[in-house]
């Protein structure tokens, strides 16, 4: 399913710093989004959490280059971030249907996780009795 996957051309190193990067950003852009997310009603939080996987998918592309930067010797420094992503490229990236690539799974594994947060702090607490 990733084969070709640039993924899999990096050295262990690279792809544990990669795999690293990924977790640290799921974890930061989570704590984001429930500090927020945690204030606002349900509706809101679905809004809110398409918002920041918009923005993530947009703008994290210029943090992984900046890793990459570290990885191969001679990238220049420059601007990656391009147009942002459209409703049909969210769509297909939140349905599974985009590119076959570890990163598109991995921003609708994200996009999920929210939306499952979401949920879960609409929840109504136990009772005690």
């Amino acid at each position: 399913m990733y084969e070709g996957d640039t993924f899999f051309n990096l050295t262990i190193l690279g792809r544990t710093g990669l795999v690293a990067l990924s977790i640290t950003l799921f974890v930061v852009t989570m704590a984001a989004f429930y500090v927020i997310a945690k204030r606002i009603s349900l509706a809101s939080r679905i809004v809110t959490a398409m918002v920041f996987l918009w923005a993530f998918i947009w703008l994290s592309p210029q943090i992984y280059y900046l890793y990459y930067i570290f990885l191969f010797e001679g990238l220049p420094l420059q601007n990656v971030i391009h147009q942002p992503p459209n409703a049909q490229e969210i769509l297909s990236i939140m349905t599974f249907t985009s590119d076959a690539w570890l990163s598109a799974h991995a921003k609708a594994v994200l996009g999920w996780a929210m939306i499952l947060l979401s949920f879960w702090l609409a929840r109504k607490p136990p009772t005690l009795k």
